[in-house]
């Protein structure tokens, strides 16, 4: 059985470098100096064309301010049971990605960026979406954070 926890984060870049690097320094460390990060699988959808997690941050602390909201991001930790999906596979972990995709293109109608792990027993999803406005949400469309628009502080 799969689960899905939802929760805030008032930290953008904080959240960004736990779900690429990890908490532990030596860890973060290497995998900057590879140029690597502990995503088996990652996505991400920057209306303004961006393409760097730093540009990703950037539009959320942006959007925040702009809203003067105390939340940047909106998470999702996709959790899978190892009966649903092998964490040996990179194709079942593309599989993941693929689903933490389709979560936030559904949510949320802003930029996203999705990174996948393989260090627990079925895999998991981390989605990250800046805007917090659903896409269910009657203020959607006066919003401003459709995916049309290109400025992060919109």
């Amino acid at each position: 059985m799969s689960t899905v926890n939802v929760r805030p984060s008032t930290n953008a870049a904080g959240a960004v470098g736990y779900i690429l690097y990890g908490r532990d320094p030596e860890v973060r460390r290497e995998l900057l100096r590879v140029g690597s990060t502990r995503a088996a699988a990652y996505a991400m959808s920057m209306v303004d064309g961006g393409s760097t997690p730093a540009e990703f941050i950037a539009c959320a602390e942006a959007h925040a301010a702009a809203h003067g909201r105390t939340n940047q991001l909106q998470s999702y930790v996709l959790a899978f049971h190892p009966d649903e999906f092998d964490v040996t596979s990179q194709a079942d972990l593309e599989r993941i990605r693929d689903v933490a995709v389709e979560l936030a293109e559904r949510m949320h109608s802003a930029d996203y960026m999705v990174a996948v792990h393989s260090d627990s027993a079925g895999g998991h999803g981390h989605a990250t979406s800046w805007s917090s406005t659903t896409t269910t949400s009657p203020v959607r469309a006066s919003s401003g954070t459709h995916r049309g628009s290109t400025d992060c502080a919109s």
